[in-house]
């Protein structure tokens, strides 16, 4: 059994064996496609079986390979733009031949090219255009280790038929595995999520089936290593204490996050179902409540190193108030500088933010925002005096943008290698934070990623096209 090496895959080099260079072999391996599938429509999801060759020298490729590439795959050497073709993949041996495991799903119309040290290519392959919905893995995070013999695959649309129970054998290893319906709880998000739970034993990489009952998960590795128990953090004052985490009770929302290592919390409550993961230190917010209201919430919780527990409480929802975030940041105008830079806030709440008296800090000051009211649901760009809406190279602001003119914004303008920046509330108390992130290409922003609350560094990202989004909802690049 061998693991193809996952994130950075150089065959040529840690991986690889060596290699003479033999001609091609006469008779290429067979192939067979698990779900079964012709090679011209193969599911997203899959596993690959080759037959007569060894696991630690196939490997699977985006696109099709050109005679050179062949020749080089064949002669055990591998450039380096070959080897950044290489899909990651488990790869194993079984009585019937070597698997490949793709570690992502593949694309859809997409073709790959299937190879192996020694032979050179011997298939090619193209992804079916569609297939079943994919349940995405909240539990554990990705490159985290599995120490709790528990994953977690949801889906936004209810697909797990009601009851749902069935065993699987996880590979490589045949280690045996349960799936039920639910997110840890089959009482928490039983039609939404699947609970796979599986005995840990020594370091090694699993990979779920590629299709149970017709449910697709994601084929990202389980990888078993040994972690240490985390330190408990107590939970804020306001906060409260729930068996693994704390959790802060506000109008429309509710926040979570670990009391000690990472962690992940399953939530049902009527009109209202999420499985959020977080890391140490960092909150995890859920959206959907009614203001002023009581809700009963069912909940599923597990970290690492840390026994799972489920619980129900009731708690009672604040009345609505206002949610401003930091949401895109506009350092590297195509225009003037200072000048055309900005600052976008949007109100995430569901009452009218009153900004007179809040604080904008960033690395080389303060900014005292004047007086003005943003409404529920609204963008507000933060601008200098001198900036010009209509300007003929920036981006207009959407129509009904909030413009606030503030005397400087920034110590000579906003830094286009980064700042963080805070905003505070007039007593002090912190609103909503923005990391530093690098504005390397003029007009292009970087923005908080849509439907984030929280100042993860996961939540932010640089803008897709067309650049910027400024008074509009943002649009940020796949992380």
């Amino acid at each position: 059994m061998r693991q193809l090496c996952l994130a950075a895959a150089v065959l040529a080099t840690a991986c690889a064996p060596e290699v003479g260079s033999d001609p091609p072999r006469a008779n290429p391996p067979s192939v067979t496609i698990e779900p079964s599938a012709p090679l011209d429509a193969v599911p997203a999801v899959v596993r690959i079986t080759v037959a007569g060759h060894p696991a630690e020298e196939i490997a699977l490729f985006t696109g099709e390979l050109s005679e050179y590439h062949s020749g080089r795959l064949r002669r055990g050497d591998l450039p380096k733009t070959l080897v950044d073709r290489i899909v990651p993949a488990i790869t194993y041996a079984t009585p019937t031949g070597a698997v490949l495991a793709p570690a992502r799903a593949l694309t859809g119309l997409a073709r790959y090219t299937l190879g192996a040290l020694g032979v050179g290519t011997f298939a090619v392959i193209q992804v079916r255009p569609e297939g079943p919905p994919l349940l995405s893995r909240r539990w554990p995070m990705p490159d985290a280790a599995a120490d709790t013999g528990l994953a977690v695959y949801c889906a936004y649309d209810p697909l797990v038929p009601d009851g749902f129970w069935e065993q699987v054998v996880l590979q490589p290893g045949s280690v045996r595995a349960e799936v039920r319906a639910g997110a840890g709880s089959s009482s928490v998000l039983p039609r939404h999520c699947l609970s796979l739970r599986f005995e840990t034993q020594a370091e090694a990489d699993l990979v779920p089936p590629p299709e149970i009952a017709g449910l697709v998960l994601d084929p990202s590795p389980l990888l078993l290593r040994e972690q240490q128990s985390p330190p408990h953090l107590p939970c804020p004052a306001d906060w409260q204490v729930l068996s693994v985490g704390c959790l802060q009770v506000q109008d429309d929302r509710v926040t979570y996050r670990s009391a000690y290592g990472p962690a992940a919390i399953a939530l049902e409550s009527p009109g209202v179902g999420a499985v959020v993961a977080v890391q140490p230190g960092e909150e995890a917010t859920i959206k959907g409540f009614t203001p002023g209201s009581s809700a009963q919430l069912h909940v599923f919780e597990v970290a690492t190193g840390v026994a799972q527990q489920e619980s129900s409480l009731i708690v009672h929802m604040a009345a609505a108030t206002a949610h401003p975030l930091l949401s895109e940041v506009y350092a590297n105008a195509v225009g003037p500088e200072p000048q055309q830079e900005w600052i976008e806030i949007y109100n995430d709440g569901l009452a009218a933010w009153a900004m007179s008296g809040a604080v904008l800090q960033d690395a080389g000051g303060k900014i005292d925002l004047p007086q003005a009211e943003l409404a529920p649901g609204a963008f507000s760009l933060i601008v200098n005096e001198s900036y010009e809406p209509n300007s003929l190279t920036d981006l207009p602001p959407a129509a009904g943008t909030l413009l606030v003119r503030v005397p400087d914004l920034g110590t000579n303008g906003l830094s286009n290698a980064g700042e963080p920046l805070v905003l505070f509330d007039p007593a002090g108390g912190l609103l909503s934070r923005f990391p530093s992130l690098k504005h390397s290409k003029q007009g292009v922003s970087a923005a908080r990623r849509p439907g984030t609350v929280s100042h993860a560094p996961g939540d932010f990202g640089l803008s897709s096209d067309p650049g910027a989004s400024p008074g509009a909802p943002n649009l940020v690049e796949a992380p």
